[in-house]
Formats: structure tokens, sequence, C-alpha cells
């Protein structure tokens, strides 16, 4: 650091064994003001502002899989052409550049975008997962056109989390509480079916009401079924044993011997109560969304953070409210 100060500065200044070496302020200002992915065009557009005296920045785009180590060498280190499009009479000045990368995966790729400075090093970085820096009406369609056209944000909030205080004028609450969870799973990827009037597994020959499910939601790329059972009361005991009797008739029926994953799961309109219903033999897990998880799970739809939905489901023992963090 003191090389780069001593630079800079055009100073010679020793390192100091005790206390402060020296303190210098100057204006430079550096900052990447936006990431910007183009999936149709596989093209990375980046705006950068600087101090109009601090040249010679040079911006690089480093990509590579998800799934790679965190020390490995990046797959893709381009550099960005930019150019200034500012009054260069200013204080601040912007500049854009953009590269393509042929075989980036919105959905799997990391990307790291550098600002480096050939005398003082690394500057500036930014950092995400590819899909991060998707515009938000590309990176969920569904979303965008339930908030922005047909629901407002916070209409979509009441909808879920105060689910007991909205009047509906076509639908009993506990249907209306139904269809508005629907789209909150429709939200994060899987396809979605209200039962209504058919919620009932019932034996063949006796018409006898074995178990019931409100919602099915199906990711056909994962092999997942959720068995979604919705009240807008605490749940009560006979309300996850009835998930998980339902559960067993399809595991050792219409999908046994296949690699279909079923995982029941509860929402409830209440708080407080707890994350999951767990078995005695403490294996099996019935994860539970009260209204908090639902505030939270819309926000990470809003932030790009869908996995985190998935991750919950896989282990629900770590529950929503907990575990999480804004980005």
């Amino acid at each position: 650091m003191l090389e780069a100060v001593n630079a800079l500065c055009e100073l010679n200044v020793s390192p100091q064994n005790h206390g402060c070496d020296l303190s210098i302020s100057f204006p430079v200002f550096a900052n990447i003001s936006q990431i910007r992915i183009n999936t149709l065009e596989k093209r990375i557009d980046v705006e950068v502002q600087r101090h109009r005296s601090f040249s010679d920045l040079k911006a690089i785009a480093c990509v590579r899989g998800q799934t790679a180590l965190v020390d490995a060498p990046f797959r893709e280190q381009i550099s960005l052409s930019t150019h200034d499009t500012g009054d260069s009479c200013t204080e601040i000045v912007s500049a854009q550049g953009s590269v393509q990368i042929q075989d980036l995966d919105p959905d799997g790729d990391w990307l790291e975008v550098r600002l480096v400075h050939p005398r003082l090093g690394e500057v500036r970085k930014d950092s995400n997962y590819v899909r991060m820096f998707i515009p938000p009406s590309e990176r969920n369609i569904l979303l965008e056109a339930v908030v922005q056209q047909f629901c407002k944000s916070a209409t979509l909030d009441d909808l879920l989390t105060r689910a007991y205080n909205v009047q509906t004028a076509k639908l009993k609450p506990s249907a209306a509480f139904e269809l508005h969870v629907s789209w909150l799973l429709g939200m994060f990827g899987p396809s979605t079916v209200v039962l209504g009037n058919y919620e009932r597994i019932l034996a063949p020959n006796t018409l006898v009401q074995r178990a019931s499910v409100d919602i099915l939601a199906a990711s056909q790329r994962s092999k997942l079924l959720l068995l979604v059972s919705c009240t807008l009361n605490p749940p009560k005991p006979e309300d996850v044993s009835n998930l998980r009797y339902a559960r067993e008739i399809l595991a050792r029926g219409i999908f046994l011997k296949t690699g279909i994953r079923i995982i029941p799961i509860l929402f409830t309109s209440s708080m407080g109560g707890p994350s999951f219903y767990q078995s005695e033999d403490h294996f099996d897990c019935v994860p539970v969304v009260d209204a908090d998880d639902m505030a939270i799970l819309l926000e990470f739809l809003r932030s790009g953070q869908e996995s985190r939905f998935f991750e919950f489901l896989a282990n629900p023992t770590f529950g929503l409210t907990s575990s999480y963090q804004p980005r």
C-alpha cells in the first residue's frame, strides 16, 4: 500500500515501527455504478464513475462456474473496451463498456468485475451470481408481471402475510389464501395446481377420505413434488399427519420406483410457530412457512435469491427467519 501511495503522490515515505506511517487526503474516486447482463446477446454491460483526474483505469470481467472452487482460476478474464460518456469538464465522469461471452450461463456462472489501475493495482471490484445482474423483469417474469401490472407490491404482501384480514369478493378467505400461496410458489419456479374441490384422496371402493392436499407444486426439471396444505390459523398435529399420510400414499403408489422427491409443506398466516414439525425418529421434518417467513420469501424473490427457498426445503431445521440475511 505504501508503494502505491508513494507512486501516486510522488513521495518517498518509509515504513515506521510504531504509530501511523502517514496520513494523506487526495481527490480520487472510482466506482462500478452498474453491471447489467444482456442474456439475449450474452453481453456484460458495465458503467463506471471516476474522478476526471483518475485516468488509466481498466475494467476486467471475470467469469467462472458456480461450482468452481473459490480460489480456482476464472474461466474467462476479458478487458472491457470503455469510453467516457459524460462532460469531461465535471469532476466526476462516467464511462461505459461491454464485452460478449458466448458460453455465459445465466443460471450457473459467477461474475466478478474489477477496476484495475496500472500503478495502484485493483481499486474496486463487484461480484455475484450472473443472474443477480439480470434485470428483474427478466430474472423473474411472473413476479414482475404480477407486481407491476396486476397486483401492487404492498397488496401482494397483504394477501400472503395478513391473509386473515383481506376482504375477497368471490372467494372464502381460506380459498383465497390457497390461491395466493400458489402464486408465491409459482414465482419460485414450480408449476402449481390449486386442487379446490378435488383436494381429497379417496379410497377407490368406499370413497372414504384418506388424506387431503390443497396445492400441488411440481418442478419437472428437479423431479420435485410439493404437497401443500394451507391454514389461516396455527397448524394442528392432525394437519401434519394428514400431509405425511398423503405423501406415503403417493410415494408407495403412482411414484413407486421413480426418482420423484415428495415434500409435504404447511403454509399458515399465523405467526410465532415452529419452522418445522419433526417425527419421533427425528428424520422426517415437515417444513412450516408462517406469515413472517412469507415476508422473507417475498424478499428472496425481489432480490433474486429464489434458491434460498429450496435450501430451506432441503433442511427446514435451519428455518428461514434465523438464516435470513438481506443482501
